[in-house]
């Protein structure tokens, strides 16, 4: 054996036993329970501190761009729930690209679900106002129309939601896993390079949620109370990355395999990850129809891929 497939052979029996020791169920289980328990942390102690601030009990003012309603109790216990999804994303990378671009069709999913529970304070006072100008016999036409939006986000943020729970299914059922490398060390080599991508997002993502924490600190320490600001946290940056790691794995996947229909399918996928990381925008409604047409995209190439395949040879078991 020469030189360099010794190496080879050494790489790759390295990295799968340190992936083997930190991406396994047993490792996995242990994060969705941390990462319920801080939900359910945090959820009680902001209900807390709303229920103190209405109450009078705290003097100090409330950050203007954090609501002070009880809903968004479930809009920060989302958050790290979320964080457990896009580890639960990174882990399924070495199985299947497919599944893990599925992953970050659900995280999306979710996030839009979050924003939900961020507009259900709004739409609330947006009812009371318009109740209140109803029983003083006031004219509501122009109230009406400024607290539409807070309607408007939050029926985009339901519809949106559920529609794009319906296509992740879909997108999932049509799924076949056939191996698309013959040759065992090719696929063996191509496994332990997934496995190198899953490490160093694990990284990533630690070093990115770490980042997050500083600047929120070094917000309250330079600005005050007042400049602390929850938004989507590192996941827009997080979704950024993935696409880098997705053009990657398309490059890597022409290195195994040059059939067309493969070469399609994962850069047609990595487009639709493109269009999701669009999906990040200001306006819930842009959001929404970003991330529709990102999972569609997935569910047309996977279609047609499947029809490439049949043709071409029958099923394998991956």
């Amino acid at each position: 054996m020469s030189l360099r497939l010794q190496f080879k052979e050494w790489a790759i029996r390295s990295i799968t036993k340190v992936s083997e020791k930190v991406i396994n169920h047993k490792m996995i289980s242990k994060i969705r329970r941390i990462a319920v328990i801080l939900a359910l942390l945090f959820f009680f102690l902001f209900v807390i501190l709303v229920y103190a601030h209405q109450s009078g009990w705290i003097t100090v003012s409330w950050p203007q761009k954090i609501p002070s309603d009880f809903f968004f109790a479930v809009y920060i216990a989302f958050t790290f729930i979320l964080f457990y999804e896009v580890l639960s994303m990174i882990f399924v990378l070495p199985n299947s690209i497919a599944d893990s671009i599925g992953k970050q069709y659900e995280i999306m999913s979710l996030i839009i679900l979050r924003t939900v529970f961020e507009h259900v304070g709004n739409f609330q006072k947006a009812i009371e106002s318009l109740t209140g100008s109803l029983s003083h016999g006031l004219d509501i036409s122009q109230k009406a129309l400024h607290n539409w939006k807070s309607v408007e986000e939050l029926l985009a943020g339901c519809f949106g939601s559920l529609i794009l729970f319906f296509l992740v299914r879909v997108y999932y059922t049509l799924q076949r896993h056939r191996r698309i490398l013959d040759d065992p060390n090719d696929y063996r080599g191509f496994v332990a390079v997934k496995r190198l991508l899953s490490l160093s997002l694990i990284v990533i993502l630690f070093f990115l949620g770490i980042s997050e924490v500083i600047h929120l600190c070094e917000s309250f320490f330079s600005v005050g109370i007042q400049g602390i600001s929850i938004s989507h946290i590192f996941f827009k940056d997080m979704f950024s990355v993935m696409i880098f790691v997705d053009i990657l794995l398309v490059l890597l996947t022409t290195r195994y395999s040059s059939d067309y229909h493969v070469v399609f399918r994962n850069s047609g996928l990595t487009i639709s990850t493109v269009v999701l990381r669009m999906s990040f925008s200001s306006s819930i409604m842009v959001s929404v129809i970003m991330a529709i047409l990102a999972v569609l995209i997935g569910i047309g190439i996977t279609l047609v891929y499947n029809q490439f395949q049949k043709e071409n040879k029958p099923d394998e078991a991956s």
